[in-house]
């Protein structure tokens, strides 16, 4: 299952500046976020210090989100990270898949689902798609009735494929 999740970790929409204005309201130093670690990989908010969302934000502004999460030199994180990317590794295995998305996230875009789908098509994994229209990350903006049933769906879907096995 994926709340507006990712499948190319290393695409334009991570490796390059977040065109979206919300992400720019305010420009994060590199001093501001550093300030919120010491220097060593965080995957984990709880070990940030301060507002955990400043590193991400200038990570996000800067198009520097592949290589500070990987830990890995931008001139070889897209082959370093191959291993580990949902859309390359899908294979006929994999477990049934729910997406839910919202087709206005300015974070993780609506694509990310969409490309998802069609590799579980191609490989004939078993997949539901629910697109949350005009939802945010985090589904914000999106009908609430919508967003609602996706949920429902979702604990549907646990139950079902949780029982299965």
């Amino acid at each position: 299952m994926a709340l507006y999740g990712l499948g190319d970790l290393v695409g334009d929409w991570s490796s390059k500046p977040n065109p979206y204005p919300s992400y720019n309201l305010r420009k994060i130093s590199r001093e501001e976020a550093e300030s919120q670690t010491d220097g060593t990989i965080i995957s984990e908010s709880d070990a940030r210090k301060g507002d955990g969302g400043l590193i991400y934000m200038y990570y996000r502004q800067n198009g520097l989100w592949p290589e500070e999460v990987s830990g890995f030199p931008r001139s070889t994180v897209a082959d370093n990270i191959t291993p580990f990317e949902p859309i390359r590794n899908v294979t006929r295995d994999w477990p049934p898949t729910l997406l839910i998305h919202g087709t206005r996230d300015t974070d993780v875009p609506y694509e990310q689902s969409e490309l998802m789908a069609k590799k579980f098509k191609q490989k004939g994994v078993p997949f539901t798609l629910i697109p949350i229209d005009h939802g945010e990350h985090g589904f914000e903006g999106g009908d609430p009735q919508k967003i609602g049933e996706a949920y429902r769906a979702m604990e549907k879907f646990i139950k079902e494929h949780l029982n299965s096995k």
